[in-house]
């Protein structure tokens, strides 16, 4: 990963952290989003899929996400980000 994907996926994982917290959302919609943002971000900052490597390109993004997922959890057990609900 590039140093601009690890920042670009700190951000992703930091913004999910925080929509994590919030009670009023589902967590099934804030999972659903995070795929969303993940899909978009990766798109945006690193590549768009072709029709030739789209496999590759879907494997790149769930690497990109699983990413963004561990720098939520680091950041809320930091205190970095608001911490969820999920284990009081």
């Amino acid at each position: 990963m590039t140093s601009e994907q690890m920042v670009a996926a700190a951000a992703v994982g930091y913004v999910v952290q925080w929509l994590k917290a919030f009670k009023r959302f589902p967590t099934w919609a804030v999972q659903v989003g995070t795929v969303v943002i993940v899909a978009a971000c990766y798109a945006v900052f690193v590549s768009v899929p072709t029709a030739a490597g789209w496999q590759a390109w879907a494997r790149d993004v769930v690497g990109f996400g699983l990413s963004a997922l561990g720098v939520a959890s680091v950041a809320g057990a930091a205190g970095l980000a608001a911490q969820t609900d999920s284990i009081p």
